[in-house]
Order: C-alpha cells, then sequence, then structure tokens
C-alpha cells in the first residue's frame, strides 16, 4: 500500500496563480455583490476614496444578515464551500472561491468586517504577510483594532452587514497614487455599465421581488432593459419554452425577444440596452441568468453565426444554480455551456427566434407593401430592390395636378432620383448601431398638412379659400404659415 503523503501548496504562489484566473475589475466587483445578495442585502453601497490625498480604497458596503466570527473565518477559507453543495435559491454562489480570488485578482489587502447580532468581527487576507511568512496567515482583528472605523459605524446603523474593502491595488496598472486615483475612477465608470446590466432584474421590480438598490459613491445604478420590455417602444415578445432535464425537478425556461427596427430606436433606447462600447450585432443571442443574476450574453452558442439579419433578436434562458454542473459555470459566473440536450432544443427552434428580426432587417417576406407606401420594397432570393411607388394616390394625384410638361419633369426626376439612392451608404449606417435621425413632430404635422392640401386641391369645386378653410378647420389657424398657403396657391393653380 503506498504511502500517504500530505502536501499543501505553497501559500504565496498558490494565491498569485488564483489571481490570474481572469477577473476583470467589473466581473470581481460583481462575485462580491453576489455574496451580498445571498447575505439578503437590500441595499448595497460601492465605496471608494473620494480625493487622491487620502488613502486609495474600494469598499462594499451592505445591509445583510451580516457574519459572527466563526461564520467570518470559514468565508474567509480558500474554497470554503464544495461546489457540489445544495445551495438556497437566493445563493449566487457556487466554488467558494469568488470573495477571496475576485478580490486578490485586484489588490494585496483585503478585508472584511462583519456586523451580526450586536457583534462586530474582522478579518484579512495580505499577501505581503504570506509572503514573509509562507504560511496561510489570516489576520484577525479585534474591534479596536480595524482601520475603518467610518464603515464600521455605517454597518452598525444598518443593525447587520459586511463590507469587503480592497487596498493595496497592483493590477490596475498605476503605482502612483494620483495616477491610481484616476484609474479606479474609470474602472468605476466600467463597473457602473456592467453591474446595471448583470442584476438589472434585481434592480427593478419584477414578479415577486422587490428591486434592491446598488450605488456607487451615493450614485444609485439605473437597470439596463436588454430586451426593452419596460419601453415606450417595446420589444416583441414571441413566447415562453420549458425545457425539462431528465432525473430533475426544475426546468430550463427559454423566452424569446425581437427589438424594434434599428429606426425606432434612439441612442437612448440603445444605451439602455447594454453595457457601452457595445453594439446590437454582438449583443443578438442567448442571455443566460442564474437565479436571474445575468451570466454570459451575446452569441448562438455556435448553433448560427453573428449576422446583421438576426441583430433584433435576443433569447433569455433562465437557469436555476441546481443546474450548475450540468451548464459548466466557470469559477468567475461569466461563462456557461449549455448540455447537448438543450443545444439541441435550442437548435430546433433557432429559426423561429430569429425569424421576426430577419423580416425587419431584410423585409424578407417576399412581398410588395402596400400601394399607398412611398417606396415598394421587395426581396426575392438574393436580389432585393427599393423603388419609388408611381402607383401611389398621393404621386397620383401630385401628377393629376400638374400641368404635362411639369410631370415629364418630375417624373424623370424621381427616377433619377430612385437610381441614385445610396444604398450601399444606407447599409452600411445599418450595419452599424447609428440610428437614423427622426423627423421632429413639427415635421411630422407639416408634412401631413401638406399631403391633406394635395388630396383636397383634387376635389371638383374645391376652391383656394376652400381649402384654407378646411385646413384651419383640421388643424388650426396658427398652422396657416406662409409656406401653407403658398403650397395651396401652387395646386390650386395647377388644377
Amino acid at each position: 500500500m503506498p504511502k500517504a503523503l500530505s502536501l499543501p501548496p505553497n501559500p504565496f504562489s498558490m494565491l498569485n496563480s488564483m489571481r490570474a484566473i481572469g477577473y476583470s475589475f467589473p466581473t470581481a466587483v460583481a462575485d462580491i455583490v453576489d455574496n451580498s445578495i445571498a447575505a439578503g442585502a437590500t441595499r448595497i453601497d460601492i465605496r471608494t476614496s473620494v480625493s487622491k490625498h487620502e488613502e486609495i480604497y474600494f469598499a462594499v458596503l451592505d445591509n445583510g444578515c451580516g457574519m459572527c466570527e466563526d461564520e467570518l473565518i470559514l468565508a474567509m477559507q480558500i474554497g470554503s464551500r464544495s461546489p457540489e453543495c445544495s445551495r438556497s435559491r437566493k445563493d449566487l454562489g457556487r466554488f467558494g472561491l469568488g470573495l477571496k480570488t475576485a478580490s486578490l485578482s485586484q489588490c494585496r489587502t483585503l478585508t472584511v468586517i462583519s456586523f451580526k447580532e450586536s457583534s462586530v468581527s474582522a478579518a484579512s487576507w495580505n499577501l505581503n504577510l504570506i509572503e514573509n511568512t509562507s504560511d496561510w496567515s489570516l489576520e484577525i482583528f479585534d474591534e479596536k483594532e480595524i482601520k475603518h472605523q467610518t464603515l464600521l459605524e455605517e454597518l452598525k446603523k444598518n443593525g447587520s452587514g459586511t463590507a469587503v474593502i480592497w487596498e493595496d491595488f497592483d493590477r490596475l496598472g498605476a503605482v502612483e497614487k494620483d495616477k491610481l486615483f484616476d484609474v479606479l475612477k474609470e474602472k468605476l465608470q466600467d463597473t457602473r455599465e456592467h453591474l446595471s446590466l448583470v442584476f438589472h432584474r434585481f434592480l427593478s421590480q419584477e414578479d415577486k421581488f422587490s428591486p434592491i438598490t446598488i450605488s456607487i459613491n451615493g450614485n444609485p445604478l439605473i437597470p439596463k432593459d436588454p430586451f426593452l420590455k419596460s419601453d415606450d417602444i417595446g420589444s416583441v415578445f414571441t413566447g415562453t419554452i420549458l425545457f425539462p432535464i431528465k432525473g430533475i425537478k426544475e426546468c430550463v425556461r427559454v423566452t424569446s425577444y425581437t427589438l424594434p427596427p434599428q429606426d425606432k430606436m434612439t441612442a437612448q433606447h440603445q444605451k439602455k440596452l447594454g453595457v457601452a462600447g457595445r453594439g446590437l450585432q454582438e449583443d443578438q443571442g442567448f442571455y443566460i441568468y442564474r437565479e436571474r443574476r445575468l451570466i454570459f450574453w451575446g452569441g448562438w452558442f455556435g448553433l448560427k453565426p453573428i449576422e446583421q439579419s438576426s441583430k433584433l433578436s435576443r433569447v433569455q434562458v433562465d437557469i436555476p444554480n441546481l443546474f450548475d454542473k450540468l451548464w459548466q459555470l466557470d469559477v468567475k459566473k461569466s461563462s456557461a455551456i449549455p448540455p447537448k440536450e438543450i443545444r439541441q432544443e435550442l437548435k430546433k427552434r433557432l429559426e423561429e427566434f430569429i425569424k421576426r428580426s430577419k423580416i425587419a432587417q431584410t423585409s424578407a417576406s417576399g412581398t410588395v407593401f402596400k400601394k399607398e407606401e412611398l417606396w415598394l420594397k421587395q426581396k426575392k432570393g438574393n436580389e432585393f430592390f427599393v423603388r419609388i411607388n408611381f402607383e401611389s394616390a398621393l404621386l397620383k394625384k401630385i401628377f393629376e395636378n400638374t400641368d404635362l410638361d411639369n410631370a415629364k419633369r418630375l417624373k424623370h426626376y424621381l427616377k433619377r432620383l430612385q437610381k441614385a439612392l445610396p444604398i450601399d451608404w444606407i447599409t452600411a449606417q445599418y450595419a452599424t448601431d447609428y440610428c437614423p435621425e427622426k423627423d421632429s413632430e413639427k415635421d411630422v404635422l407639416e408634412m401631413e398638412i401638406f399631403d391633406q392640401i394635395i388630396l383636397l386641391s383634387s376635389r371638383k369645386g374645391y376652391r383656394e379659400e376652400d381649402i384654407i378653410g378646411k385646413i384651419k378647420e383640421l388643424y388650426g389657424a396658427d398652422k396657416l404659415t406662409e409656406e401653407v398657403k403658398s403650397f395651396i396657391s401652387l395646386f390650386v393653380k395647377a388644377k
């Protein structure tokens, strides 16, 4: 029988290796927020130094249940809980590593202060101490030794809660204090965007769940709305499907949406959809939520390529934390891979998910639009055309009220305009996420009045004063501008 030899890892080498697990600053902060939510917090305050002249720190303060000293020591242990352990539906953790690996990926000193049942507990991992002692040396503080007394007093006011504090930053690309302060300030903006998306369902009222508040230096986060469900222009909801997993009572819940056409979205709508710097095209696809927390978004799991035609399609996939192993959830909770049976089911319905987006992006219905449309749009196979609709009732009225020579000139001009339509340029703009300029309410009303004048001028017996009277009646005397009067005069003379 072989001899068993206990061979613990070198503490400093082990922790340094874990620091390189791949956290960005925003994903590391999200991991700390997970712990606050699991602790039942309804308010989470993110704090940083507000001046270059004070010690640089970063803290996440919550009003959760807090921890006694024994609970805190267990929480500070590396790998404190097995990923095989069953967890409550509120628990957003998995490996028992997040607090430590996320924090130490950004700094060299992690301190946790907790207040529970009138008792204060505090402990710290300090990489400098571990390097010097070559031991897993966790520092335990009493109340008098706690450096951040201001945060402690706030925890006491809350009645319970925890503060996670990062100090001694060596991974932010700056060493000097003033530069470090500026870099941290930039990181906070990225963090605001990330948290507003990842926790958008926690920040909003949803079903039986009350919203929580997350703020950065006193400024509350505004939740993103990646499906534009709550907006005035709204996305199209195309249905929910439940996928059961053999041997497990829970289901995977899949809900598909199609965003409004791009020309109906303003820059404000697009800002609300996702994080800055990402666009509609790269953010199309599946949005994976684990217990309402966004884990992964953008892309189709390799089931189809990212395409312009499907850029308006977004599919919400809800998985319970029971499925962590099946979905191969990673330590950072930023990646998940669906099991084979779910991939197969998603693939079967893929065309259904993206159908509406294809129609909106390409007019792929294969039919010509109504004659009242100003443009004819048609697609057959790989060919398409966009042409002026010379059969529209409005354009016919214009020709009828124009003398023959001018009608010929107008028709010739419109045909040239049709040929000169910059299709490539328009397509290039829509391939980006820039929004077409919207007509003002004034412009829309003016066009409506002009259309009304053209139709009225074609009626038998309608004189200039009759049209003026009708426009006053319909739109008010103040809309009868000199430009409108000239337009009326032009069409009456052309009769």
